[in-house]
């Protein structure tokens, strides 16, 4: 498989990209923000396996769950509780460096290259979530409910987490 060296964690040694793309493979992540690495971190099947400063999503749900939030509430202290749920398209890493792959791409990846340039993710609301604020991820300008979303890009900026959703 791509260079894994065990098969509970398909990725170690390969890099996302190429384990993802050029395999062709649907992997569904949940993401979440690291508040002490300032990067985001992917779960596959309950095992944190990267951070990155970039992320791509396709077929996305935001996950909030009411149970950690309580908690968050209560004890005035942040918890992992919300997540974006989605199939992964791309990710740029910290973890081994993520080489460009080559060869061929799924259709989610030569569909969507926006992400590999500074351009703006075309049709993207910002979206943010405050536990002490919000019950579920919203729109930064409007404040409406997000639960759902086409694709997903996540970024970091400064030490800022940055996410913009395309409604289905």
């Amino acid at each position: 498989m791509l260079g894994s060296k065990s098969p509970h964690c398909p990725l170690r040694g390969a890099s996302l990209e190429v384990f993802t793309l050029t395999g062709g493979l649907i992997m569904k992540v949940q993401i979440y923000w690291n508040i002490r690495k300032k990067l985001w971190s992917m779960r596959y099947k309950g095992k944190v396996i990267w951070h990155a400063d970039e992320v791509v999503l396709h077929k996305c749900k935001f996950k909030v769950s009411e149970a950690g939030r309580q908690r968050v509430l209560r004890e005035n202290r942040k918890n992992v509780h919300a997540v974006v749920e989605g199939e992964l398209c791309h990710a740029r890493g910290t973890d081994p460096a993520v080489p460009v792959p080559s060869g061929k791409y799924t259709d989610c990846y030569r569909s969507h290259r926006f992400w590999q340039s500074d351009a703006k993710f075309p049709g993207g609301d910002a979206v943010a979530y405050n536990p002490y604020r919000n019950e579920s991820f919203v729109t930064v300008e409007g404040h409406e409910p997000v639960a759902t979303a086409k694709w997903v890009k996540m970024t970091v900026d400064g030490d800022k987490p940055g996410v913009l959703a395309v409604p289905e």
